[in-house]
């Protein structure tokens, strides 16, 4: 950290106005981001928030929208293949087979076939 904090002081006498050590401040909102980063410039510039927030932070928020997501999916499941058990009387659908121990559709043969 010292080491970091040298060449920092070293960058600045050198131009960069804006050289700075991202994440280091052990004493900063978040107690250090167990890792920092030498910038040459603000931290927007990197794609980096200005003011970062620790991601234990944000668990409860992520966890219920977990949940909404996965009810989500299950109601959209059940709405699509609400209907692939068949009719739920009994009765075959048209052209199909009779159910199992029944008589034949109408007019027809055991097989399906028609009057010939």
């Amino acid at each position: 950290m010292a080491k970091a904090g040298k060449r920092v002081a070293a960058l600045k006498e050198m131009g960069y106005k804006q050289a700075q050590l991202y994440g280091a401040d052990s004493n900063g909102p978040l107690g250090g981001l167990n890792a920092f980063f030498l910038l040459l410039d603000k931290p927007s510039t990197y794609a980096l928030p200005e003011k970062p927030l620790l991601p234990q932070r944000n668990v409860l928020v992520d966890s219920l929208l977990s949940v909404g997501s996965a009810l989500l999916v299950g109601v959209g499941a059940v709405l699509a293949f609400r209907e692939r058990g068949g009719p739920a009387g009994g009765s075959p659908p048209a052209g199909g087979s009779p159910p199992a121990g029944g008589s034949p559709p109408a007019g027809g043969s055991p097989k399906g076939g028609g009057d010939a």
